[in-house]
Order: structure tokens, then C-alpha cells, then sequence
């Protein structure tokens, strides 16, 4: 049963793909005054879309490993081309393409080379192992953390 949490975080990678191209569109306007370089439609939108992206990451990593996060995120160099392209009519050059085609090669082997990476580890039994440290009234008279200089 796959986790809602990806939804959250994957929603979240789309609305930032938008605003950012909400945002370089306003970016594209030239305007008379500083201030209504900011107060225009465009960019206003775009932040406010940008907010909502941060608090839909904020739901998704809450049930997501962190590992898995950068994955996911990485969504965002295939969706913003692809957004500019369906909304605003940019064109797709070749150069962007390859790019997109790189990107989606690379999200599909990372999540396999992780889990044999997993899977190599459970079998050949390397685990991280956690040393408990002696306590500093302990009686093997240490009384400090190994590896950790400068803590008598």
C-alpha cells in the first residue's frame, strides 16, 4: 500500500514547478516603478503558490523517509520545462529534453540501486553497529566518549 505522504510531496514538487514559471513569466515584465514589479498578478500568485508548495512539503515529510525525499523532489527539473511548455507555450529545445530525459533515467536507477544496496547489506550482515559508551562513574575508569576528542 503506497504512503499519502508521496501525494504531499509530489503535489508539492508540482506546485513550486508552477510558481516558478509564474514567476519568470512576471519576471519578463517590465514595469515603470519597483513596486509594481512586485505587485503584479504573475509574481503575487507565484508566492503565494510557493508558500502553499512549502507547507505540502511540510505534511509529505512527515511520513516520508528522508531518503526518498530527494528523489521526489528531483521531479521538479522534469515538471518546470514541461509546466512552461503546457502553460505558457515555451518551446522545448533539445538541450532541455536530453536534460529531462537524464533526470527521469536517474529518479528510475537510484531507487533500484538503493534497495540493492539494502539488500547487499542485509546479507553480507554490515550493519551499523551503535557502541554504547561507559558512563564517567563507570568502573573501567574510561569515564569518556571514544572517538570524540577533547571530552575527558
Amino acid at each position: 500500500m503506497i504512503d499519502y505522504h508521496y501525494f504531499f510531496l509530489i503535489g508539492s514538487v508540482l506546485v513550486a514547478a508552477v510558481s516558478q514559471v509564474l514567476l519568470k513569466k512576471g519576471a519578463l515584465h517590465h514595469y515603470d516603478s519597483w513596486i509594481r514589479e512586485y505587485l503584479n498578478p504573475w509574481v503575487i500568485t507565484g508566492y503565494i503558490l510557493m508558500f502553499g508548495s512549502v507547507f505540502l512539503s511540510i505534511m509529505g515529510l512527515r511520513g516520508v523517509d528522508f531518503f526518498n525525499a530527494p528523489v521526489i523532489d528531483s521531479l521538479g527539473y522534469v515538471l518546470v520545462p514541461v509546466c512552461g511548455a503546457v502553460f505558457f507555450h515555451e518551446k522545448l529545445t533539445a538541450r532541455k529534453l536530453v536534460g529531462i530525459c537524464c533526470i527521469v533515467l536517474g529518479m528510475a536507477v537510484l531507487p533500484l540501486r538503493s534497495a540493492a544496496a539494502i539488500s547487499h547489506n542485509r546479507r553480507s550482515g554490515a550493519y551499523l553497529q551503535c557502541r554504547r559508551q561507559a558512563p564517567p562513574d563507570h568502573p573501567d575508569g574510561r569515564g569518556r566518549h571514544d572517538g570524540l576528542p577533547g571530552r575527558d
